[in-house]
């Protein structure tokens, strides 16, 4: 007896054995869908011949909804995690994971025609750490971040044509073109993060998985060591050497570099000597969540300011996810 599939499944792919047994694998877009849906369903037909007599199956399988769902994230320079996204069905370009601002940033060049983006929605001025002030008109459209992860309308902020020569020059620095701010509770520019508008339950969060090389959307899929309850602006204690402990203001930023540390912290110092150990805590000095050696290439900026920006230190030790569930402020959680 052999067997041979006619017709294929429409949303998936499906594979026969010898001996008739076939495993039938449904595309990450198909459960998307059937994780809003109940009862989704895919069909293929089987044709089994035994050289004398042939016979066709209809075979109808279940498709089971996905809860979660990811993409490669790449780092670039060591220190910029970097995915690619398509706006508006233009073409797939690189974008900074930035949780220290919220809001998607991109020039007009990488915005495509898919669908007419209408009358502007809003607009504003900005700017990033490291001397880049720009302005921007917001519009509504969709973001696809492929595997089948694409957005229902949100707000995207496209640079004003004024602003796109300094904007392109500032982001090619990381690699990139545009910039995903995911940031819960984060200044701006705003209005909204493209995650909140994800279809399902993707929209709960985002975990940085830098160590795996993914971006991954949904619920947490790990377990949680230490759980903060803001993101990214949240109160921690930090001890640089054999310093105080201090309660600092900070932002935990997967887009900061090498992080920034108030002079305070260092006895009004102008840098941080290379091999100080960087402790941070919880807010309540319990729990260390993580803790580094600096080095002549990865030392914080040493500013005026009064917070601390953690820089990409706590993402490159470990996976950090995003939620987006509880408060507006979202919460930052360690997970192990």
């Amino acid at each position: 007896m052999t067997y041979k599939v006619i017709t294929a499944p429409a949303d998936g792919t499906v594979k026969v054995t010898s001996t008739g047994a076939f495993t039938y694998t449904p595309t990450v877009a198909a459960r998307l869908a059937a994780a809003l849906t109940s009862g989704s369903t895919d069909t293929f037909t089987v044709v089994a011949t035994n050289g004398l007599a042939t016979t066709a199956q209809t075979v109808t399988v279940p498709v089971s909804g996905e809860v979660n769902a990811s993409v490669a994230l790449k780092m670039v320079y060591g220190t910029e995690p970097v995915i690619h996204i398509s706006v508006n069905g233009g073409p797939s370009v690189p974008v900074l994971v930035d949780t220290g601002s919220v809001g998607l940033v991109i020039t007009s060049k990488y915005v495509g025609t898919q669908q007419d983006l209408g009358t502007s929605t809003g607009s504003g001025a900005s700017g990033y750490s490291g001397g880049l002030s720009y302005t921007f008109d917001t519009y509504t459209t969709t973001v696809d971040f492929g595997n089948g992860i694409v957005s229902g309308p949100t707000s995207v902020d496209i640079v004003s044509a004024a602003s796109q020569s300094a904007f392109a020059s500032f982001a090619a620095r990381d690699g990139v073109v545009g910039i995903l701010g995911i940031g819960p509770n984060s200044y701006g520019p705003g209005p909204s993060s493209v995650i909140s508008a994800l279809p399902g339950d993707l929209n709960y969060g985002v975990l940085i998985d830098e160590q795996d090389g993914l971006l991954e959307f949904g619920p947490n899929p790990r377990s949680a060591l230490v759980t903060l309850s803001a993101a990214p602006w949240t109160t921690l204690e930090v001890q640089v050497g054999t310093g105080v402990v201090t309660q600092v203001l900070t932002v935990i930023d997967s887009g900061g570099v090498y992080g920034t540390i108030p002079s305070s912290l260092v006895g009004g110092g102008s840098s941080v000597p290379v091999g100080t150990v960087i402790k941070v805590y919880t807010s309540d000095g319990a729990t260390l969540l993580y803790s580094y050696t600096t080095t002549s290439g990865n030392r914080p900026t040493v500013t005026s300011d009064t917070y601390m920006n953690s820089g990409t230190a706590p993402f490159a030790l470990g996976p950090i996810y995003i939620s987006y569930t509880g408060s507006s402020a979202g919460q930052t959680i360690f997970d192990v």
